[in-house]
């Protein structure tokens, strides 16, 4: 049901719907989570492009993290791993606290 309430929600915006700051933000953030957390790693590709439409920020931290998580679950270690040695680079710790102990793996670490 909280499915259906986001994607009627998601749907009710006027277009462009990424356009609609935090709302559309929030909502193909948390769609983009929920479909990764239930398997459904097509539809998690879908809302993780129309969350990054939606922050406007391609480089944002969060959605690499995202996208190797989505990487991961689509058993392309690499593309994660990729991904992860970037952001670590870039930003080193920060950006994995709080986050799936696996990415943080995928550098030999055990976490932040």
């Amino acid at each position: 049901d909280w499915v259906r309430a986001q994607e009627a929600a998601w749907a009710a915006l006027p277009a462009p719907r990424p356009g609609w700051g935090y709302h559309s933000q929030s909502i193909a953030g948390a769609l983009f989570r929920a479909a990764l957390d239930g398997g459904g790693r097509e539809a998690a590709a879908v809302w993780h492009a129309a969350h990054k439409a939606a922050l406007g920020a391609p480089n944002d931290p969060g959605l690499a993290l995202d996208g190797a998580e989505l990487a991961l679950a689509r058993g392309d270690r690499a593309a994660a791993e990729a991904a992860v040695a970037a952001l670590f680079k870039a930003f080193g710790r920060r950006p994995f606290a709080g986050r799936n102990p696996r990415l943080f793996e995928l550098l030999g670490g055990t976490g932040p």
